[in-house]
């Protein structure tokens, strides 16, 4: 069975960010086809001390129905908690923050409801002036118009200012173009490369859905490392992204009480399902301690749907094993991978 790692989440910032979409080319560009809009992509990032400068991801999300794109270096604005602009000088960067700077980005899909995709990135140098407090951070996009950039979480947030190393130079904050987080874990075998999921393609629908599944024994002892496989019924290429909710069910019709524990990283892959073709999603299952629950089926909820697709979960691929009781104090748990993957 395949196994793929998961990659690393990095810090957080609260933002705000703008997009209006227009289908112009910039700089001598070729007309960028499907641009995301403002109402469909939400931003979220963070910022972390590095070397007396400040330094974060802003994370750029689609939540529409559909694959849209983005390209190029966005406008930064950082605010403080009165809304006044902080006098920095922007530099555009190369990509992940390489020079020189890159002359004609690249356009950068965004499938449907997939986390941490996609990013900007930006390095915040030699603040001189009182410390501004928590920042808001405001994106212009080529073609788009403002978007608030949320928190990553409660506690990541833009704090603090960069250092000052110099007086008598300006303020700086470097920013890459929009491009693909280089931390996302691979969706295709070692050696190949991954379907390119064209702009428009819409997420897959649990009615052009099917799955099945299997658990065997592997990493660490006791628990059952499960694959759900998902095959495209129907007659339209579909994008499969985000983090669904996975629950096991009995043959009676029983959900069985299992407490779901989420993905070391929040940055999910997605992949392109053509019709007739499947993808992987890892389940690991840990510290079953009730009676054996005989066969089961596995069912999933896509990323932001209210239905759901089940299917078998005995095997193939692998079997029916049950993890081992390893602590009655402690739930059973399920861990949901943030990645799906080609078969």
């Amino acid at each position: 069975m395949k196994r793929l790692a998961l990659g690393v989440v990095p810090f957080v910032v609260s933002i705000a960010l703008t997009i209006v979409p227009n289908n112009l080319g910039a700089g001598g560009a070729a007309p960028l086809r499907g641009a995301c809009t403002s109402a469909e992509l939400y931003a979220s990032g963070y910022w972390l001390g590095a070397t007396g400068s400040l330094l974060g991801p802003i994370y750029l999300a689609n939540l529409g129905p559909r694959t849209c794109s983005l390209r190029g270096y966005p406008q930064v604005e950082l605010k403080d908690q009165k809304g006044r602009k902080l006098d920095v000088r922007l530099e555009d960067v190369g990509s992940h923050m390489t020079l020189p700077a890159i002359k004609h980005p690249t356009a950068v899909t965004l499938p449907p409801r997939q986390q941490q995709g996609t990013q900007v990135t930006i390095q915040w140098f030699n603040w001189c002036r009182p410390s501004p407090g928590k920042l808001t951070v405001w994106l212009t996009l080529p073609g788009v118009g403002h978007v608030l950039v949320h928190p990553l979480s409660s506690v990541l947030a833009f704090l603090g200012a960069a250092r000052c190393d110099d007086r008598r130079r300006p303020s700086t904050v470097l920013v890459s173009p929009v491009e693909r987080n280089p931390s996302l874990p691979p969706t295709a075998p070692p050696g190949a490369r991954a379907a390119v999921i064209p702009v428009g393609t819409p997420m897959c629908a649990v009615s052009q859905l099917s799955v099945h599944g299997g658990r065997q024994a592997g990493g660490l002892v006791g628990v059952a490392l499960g694959t759900a496989v998902f095959t495209n019924t129907g007659t339209r290429a579909c994008v499969l992204s985000g983090i669904p909710s996975v629950t096991l069910v009995t043959s009676g019709g029983s959900a069985l009480a299992i407490t779901t524990v989420p993905p070391v990283s929040q940055a999910s892959s997605a992949v392109l399902l053509k019709p007739g073709t499947t993808a992987g999603l890892n389940i690991d299952w840990a510290n079953w301690c009730g009676a054996p629950p005989g066969p089961l089926d596995v069912e999933i909820t896509p990323a932001e749907s209210t239905t759901s697709v089940s299917g078998p979960f005995n095997g193939p691929p692998s079997y029916d094993l049950v993890p081992a009781c390893r602590d009655a104090t402690q739930p059973s748990t399920l861990t949901v991978s943030a990645t799906f993957y080609v078969m």
